[in-house]
């Protein structure tokens, strides 16, 4: 649960409070980023032109300079160290210092080249925003090669983030000139740079916004949590015909932050974040509106796949994940998932492998082997955990349950847990796949295995060469120069499966009850009997937990699915149980349908 103030906590069982919806939303080119290779003509030896495309927005350290009149005494800058690194964290500073009007004679520029082609709507120049320095002027020129495709010139700029709004298509370089900071002899300082342009929606423009968050406490599924929003559309910015609109510009994996707000005592508004989001969809709903629907992290691992699993023996949870998520970034073009693992969870080991599957799927497998689940926090985060029925965060009482009372169901009445258990046994060297193709020029060629296997190599025959390839214990990634027909066989020591059923049964089991078995799918990551039998034991604990109560109320948005709350019964006691679907809508109001299984 979020940390709040108590006069949240207090707002949020209000039956007549004000509530608040934001969504800021960022319509920038996501692969721009990655594909950026930025210079300069001069800047000071301790900070890089890659500080401009890190992400970091605010530097790691406040340096204090003898600049005039810049240097305040308040505990705020941080002395310059002697071994201060362009790998820190730092803004860009230019090597030159702008005149007593604050023009910088050496125009420091900034060129960023791209590999491929990139489409936005404008750009945005973080300068500093901590001492509230910046360029006032500055010229941006977006290329196709060496033709100019679009050049902005600003004049008088006071913020020290610039969104600078243009529709510019097909561009491969651009190039910032910075020609005045806003105080007398400043280093130019650029913090990041933004492929694009943000947007925040606020109440007066959001129809209706809501969220689904849904957790599944012993991890046999990995969820995606969603959110639907949609805008007054009245300026046509989201018509797909308008060429000057951000319509074009949408793209998939674009970022969504959303907020509640409640209205405390004082008139003051409190704000919790509900999560990141991934753009997924968008469409005109009606003249005046736009519809747009995004998932959270866990809805991009969805869509690519693990290749290039390990073969693990006893290899911590956490290096099991850190690999499972580098692997995805990779493939997404996108800088590493934040995860954490907590400490409850951390002692556990993994041996064996993960066929080729999604990532998400890897990650399930992962988490089913460690009896742990998986939540994705409100700032975007994933955090591998393990659900906790004891210590409620919350009480729901009748005064925020907006039924007569919580609609209580039992699910099924599981007997018994069925898992294999495998165990492992390296072969002895032998072919373990073989392809032959037919190719002109060069191509990347992706072989399975029929299982894992180690020490791999490969041998081509016929009209084609071996670049170069890697070898992952589930697939081999051989780049080749063909010129005609070509065999590659792989080479390597297989490691040979053996498995025995495990079951996991209640008993006794009470009279009337008719036994129902709940079977594992197959998880190469359960080896030997004695973690199939604390794999199956633990599902069949959660699986007695069977009392569900469903209930609409008016939302805390502190509170997250995964969360253990205390739920007030007709009877007059309380029920305690793990919140695993919540759906909030904030805007219009504030309110949930929430499911809490104990």
């Amino acid at each position: 649960m979020l940390e709040t103030s108590a006069e949240f906590t207090t707002a949020a069982t209000l039956g007549a409070r004000r509530a608040f919806a934001r969504v800021s939303f960022g319509a920038y080119d996501v692969t721009a980023k990655s594909d950026a290779v930025p210079s300069a003509n001069g800047y000071q030896p301790f900070t890089s032109t890659l500080n401009l495309i890190d992400n970091v927005k605010v530097p790691q350290f406040n340096l204090a300079t003898l600049e005039d009149d810049f240097f305040k005494l308040d505990g705020s800058f941080y002395l310059m160290p002697d071994d201060v690194s362009p790998a820190d964290s730092l803004a860009w500073w230019s090597s030159s210092i702008s005149d007593s009007t604050g023009a910088l004679a050496a125009q420091p520029t900034i060129t960023v080249n791209f590999s491929e082609y990139h489409c936005s709507l404008g750009i945005t120049l973080y300068f500093d925003e901590v001492n509230n320095e910046y360029c006032t002027d500055f010229d941006v020129i977006w290329y196709d090669g060496e033709t100019i495709l679009n050049q902005e010139s600003v004049a008088g700029n006071t913020e020290p983030v610039h969104v600078l709004v243009t529709a510019v298509e097909k561009y491969n370089k651009v190039v910032i000139v910075l020609k005045k900071t806003s105080s007398p002899y400043r280093y130019a300082r650029l913090t990041e740079i933004d492929f694009g342009v943000g947007k925040i929606f606020t109440n007066d423009e959001i129809v209706s916004a809501r969220i689904v968050e849904e957790v599944d406490p012993v991890g046999t599924t990995v969820s995606i949590n969603t959110l639907d929003i949609t805008v007054m559309n009245e300026d046509q910015q989201f018509n797909m015909i308008n060429p000057d609109g951000v319509y074009a510009f949408l793209q998939e994996r674009q970022v969504f932050m959303a907020e509640a707000g409640l209205e405390l005592a004082d008139k003051t508004v409190e704000w919790v974040p509900l999560g990141t989001y991934y753009l997924s969809d968008w469409k005109n709903s009606t003249g005046l509106t736009a519809t747009l629907k995004a998932t959270n992290v866990i809805g991009i691992l969805d869509k690519t796949t693990y290749y290039n699993s390990k073969f693990w023996t006893n290899a911590s949870i956490t290096s099991v994940v850190q690999d499972i998520l580098d692997d995805a970034a990779a493939l997404n073009s996108t800088a590493a998932f934040p995860f954490v693992v907590d400490p409850i969870v951390q002692s556990e080991v993994i041996t064996g492998y993960i066929p080729i599957k999604s990532h998400r799927e890897a990650l399930q497998d992962v988490l089913i082997t460690a009896r742990a689940n998986l939540v994705v926090d409100r700032n975007g985060v994933i955090r591998v955990t393990r659900a906790d029925y004891s210590t409620p965060l919350a009480t729901v009482d009748f005064d925020v349950i907006t039924s007569d009372t919580p609609a209580i169901e039992q699910k099924p009445f599981i007997t018994s847990v069925s898992a294999q258990a495998y165990t492992y046994q390296l072969g002895e060297q032998s072919q373990i796949a073989e392809l032959t193709m037919t190719y002109t020029g060069v191509t990347v060629v992706k072989i399975p295995y029929q299982g894992a296997s180690k020490n791999v190599s490969a041998n081509i025959t016929g009209a084609g060469t071996i670049i170069k390839a890697s070898y992952s214990a589930t697939q081999a990634t051989i780049t080749v120069n063909g010129s005609g027909e070509f065999t590659l066989t792989l080479m390597g020591e297989p490691y040979l499966e053996t498995s025995v059923d495990v079951t996991t049964s209640l008993s006794p089991i009470p009279a009337g009850q008719v036994p129902q078995v709940a079977t594992l799918g197959d998880n190469k990551l359960i080896t030997g009997r004695d973690l199939a039998s604390d794999v199956t034991a633990y599902l069949l604990a959660y699986f007695r937990r069977r009392i569900k109560q469903t209930f609409p109320c008016l939302n805390n948005p502190a509170l997250q699915a995964g969360d253990c709350v205390s739920v007030e019964t007709m009877f007059g006691g309380y029920q305690s149980g793990v919140v695993e679907h919540q759906a909030i809508t904030f805007a219009p109001g504030l309110s949930a349908e929430i499911e809490v299984t104990g």
